[in-house]
């Protein structure tokens, strides 16, 4: 018998298996915060895929409180009709709706709410008001110093709170959810961090667990034996914040206050990359749990409630994989386990699962690209691997009209994806690949230090095109004169790039590689190393050839490395930087090589000359279609171009080509 699917109740109410979907703000709700078409097809599609419960999101219970553009709200009555329609198409499939209560605090801003900022005490969210350098903050909370509540004040809010869960009562949600974490306004209070209150609402730990044992008080009036769960921050991370000891004293206390079941995150807002030194734990200080952090990263911390409380714990944070969620169920290291960004890239994870087909899971990379770049940046969420997330009634995957000839050449993500769907569909697709293996920059892209997970990206595609009736030939030189013999209805180019060559590398100098080169293996870098490019790539070149005890220097043209990179990356490597004593020129451009000696021109006109015995070129891609080779097939043929072959961008750019291509014809 697979635990992870059997019944599990929580006061009561069953659930048909141990899987939850993490509430995750997706902004695709309107800007007054009520449910659109766009909101409910995402969770409906959830449902589908077979999750226990799903917490639909961070719903604002005051419009001071909002901290998304276009998050969920739950504090006027005239939303009620749209969540009662959400909640119904959740229940339509086999789900249980669970709604989380949540007011930003200080992690606002007036510009955004309209309403002034508020906290238990008033400190900024960054130390001088200002957000470190490379942090990017989705509510511009920069420069804003929160008011301090008074009482009369909190207890407003608590009423909030509490018309909140009457309003979700009505709406027919199963359980209602506080969101007590992540340095919003309920876990500001439960922080010395951020609570210096000297008042009934500060000083010891009951005392600054008052207002949410006020809140969880008030909401059980309000929904009577409905569960209420309660999301915390199992560790802050942060000195002077909550750690997992002082956790697992609050977590009793919780419990006791009539929670009924606890989710354990971690970390708060007003952390920067000079906290940490750079041997503490990567999770640690990349809140966002990007691909460069350990999978399960928090498990540790709900294992630690575990132990002191007798209602079920949920534990969430980069649990991606099915064999991870049996490992944790089986050994009952908690009692549920809460899929996030894992159902952006799957929803169908856990049907899939539970009938043995693992191999068919599209497994989340952590890229972070598609969800958490796009939220801190004010934007509707989506995936980089499954642009569905928010299209789902745009991209879908009905049967095609009438079933056309497809040739594709090219057998990278945005090849294989374009095959994948086609296929899926009904058309006939043969994929053709000029190298002896399929994967294109995937098969570089996982080989680079912490990069790892996206292999199993990589493995999902293989797969795909095992079991699909797509027809692959590698080592294939595909000619005009042969694709007319073909003669196909479509032809997709999704050739990929190749890596763009300056002029000063052109010439027959030794000691210049490419990041490809490097990467793949093919060839080693001599000792002293400069590395032309501090863009993704050219950073990952470094770390590999830091951990391999080279001595690197990276010479960039802009004013920063990994201008386009979202904040978690750069603090990542910032902190590569410093622990491989990577010297970074930035304003810089190599102007010269000669043999053992670059020269480096400096925006301000000065010239450097260091010695090196390889130059390591990471310079971006050109399209690997060149318009006067491009291949022509006979007429009546439509062609597209897609991927890098169209334009050198990232995953998430590829994949949504394939997608809007493949589900269009």
């Amino acid at each position: 018998m697979n635990e992870v699917f059997e019944k599990v109740t929580i006061r009561g109410m069953e659930l048909k298996n141990r899987l939850m979907m993490s509430a995750m703000v997706t902004n695709f709700s309107t800007s007054e915060g009520q449910v659109t078409d766009r909101l409910i097809a995402y969770h409906r599609e959830r449902a589908q895929g077979g999750v226990g419960i799903i917490e639909t999101e961070a719903a604002y219970v005051h419009p001071s409180g909002k901290g998304y553009a276009n998050q969920l709200g739950i504090y006027r009555d005239d939303l009620i009709p749209r969540l009662k329609r959400l909640v119904r198409n959740l229940h339509g499939h086999g789900a249980k709706a669970a709604v989380q209560l949540h007011h930003a605090g200080r992690r606002t801003s007036r510009a955004l709410t309209g309403y002034e900022v508020v906290s238990p005490s008033a400190i900024a969210c960054f130390e001088g008001d200002i957000p470190p350098k490379g942090m990017i903050v989705a509510d511009d909370t920069g420069g804003t110093l929160p008011k301090e509540l008074t009482q009369e004040e909190i207890g407003q809010l608590v009423d909030c709170y509490s018309e909140a869960a009457r309003r979700a009562k009505e709406a027919g949600f199963d359980v209602v959810s506080i969101h007590a974490a992540h340095g919003y306004l309920v876990s500001s209070f439960l922080s010395p961090f951020t609570n210096k209150r000297q008042d009934a609402y500060g000083g010891d730990k009951k005392g600054r667990c008052r207002f949410l044992l006020e809140i969880i008080r008030a909401v059980r009036k309000e929904i009577g034996e409905l569960p209420i769960m309660v999301k915390i921050s199992g560790d802050e991370f942060v000195p002077g914040g909550l750690s997992l000891a002082d956790t697992k004293e609050i977590a009793p206390l919780i419990e006791e206050g009539g929670a009924d079941a606890i989710t354990v995150s971690a970390g708060t807002v007003g952390q920067s990359g000079e906290d940490y030194p750079i041997d503490k734990p990567t999770y640690a200080f990349l809140r966002s749990l990007p691909m460069y952090t350990p999978r399960a990263s928090y498990l540790y911390l709900a294992q630690g409630i575990k132990e002191k409380v007798h209602i079920p714990v949920i534990a969430v944070g980069r649990i991606n994989t099915p064999s991870l969620v049996r490992e944790i169920v089986k050994h009952k290291k908690v009692d549920l386990v809460a899929l996030g960004r894992a159902l952006l890239a799957d929803p169908f994870f856990p049907r899939k699962m539970e009938h043995g087909d693992e191999k068919a899971i599209r497994i989340c990379i952590a890229c972070n690209q598609g969800c958490f770049e796009n939220l801190f940046h004010q934007r509707s969420i989506t995936c980089a691997i499954n642009p569905r997330v928010g299209r789902e009634d745009e991209m879908k995957f009905d049967p095609a009209e009438k079933p056309k000839k497809t040739v594709v050449i090219g057998g990278g993500p945005a090849g294989m994806e374009t095959a994948r769907i086609l296929s899926l569909r009904g058309h006939s697709v043969s994929l053709w690949e000029a190298t002896d293996q399929l994967g294109g920059q995937l098969q570089l892209a996982y080989k680079a230090p912490g990069r790892e997970e996206i292999k199993s990206y990589l493995d999902f595609l293989l797969a795909q095109m095992e079991r699909l009736p797509v027809e692959v030939f590698t080592k294939a030189k595909v000619n005009s004169s042969f694709l007319r013999e073909l003669s196909p209805d479509i032809l997709i180019f999704a050739t990929g790039g190749r890596p763009w060559i300056p002029e000063f590398a052109q010439s027959d100098v030794d000691g210049i590689l490419t990041a490809e080169e490097i990467l793949r293996g093919e060839k080693a870098a001599g000792e002293s190393v400069i590395v032309a490019g501090g863009g993704l790539v050219g950073c990952e070149v470094a770390e590999l050839l830091g951990e391999q005890g080279k001595k690197v220097t990276i010479v960039e043209m802009l004013e920063d490395i990994i201008p386009d990179e979202f904040s978690d990356t750069k603090k990542y490597f910032e902190n590569v930087m410093v622990k491989y004593r990577i010297r970074v020129l930035t304003e810089s451009v190599i102007e010269q090589i000669a043999k053992g000696t670059v020269i480096i021109e400096k925006r301000t006109g000065e010239t450097e000359s260091l010695s090196a015995d390889t130059v390591v070129l990471a310079l971006g891609y050109a399209s690997n279609l060149n318009a006067k080779e491009e291949i022509r097939p006979g007429p009546g043929c439509k062609v597209f171009k897609i991927g890098d072959c169209f334009k050198p961008r990232k995953i998430i750019d590829a994949v949504l080509d394939a997608y809007r291509l493949a589900t269009s014809l």
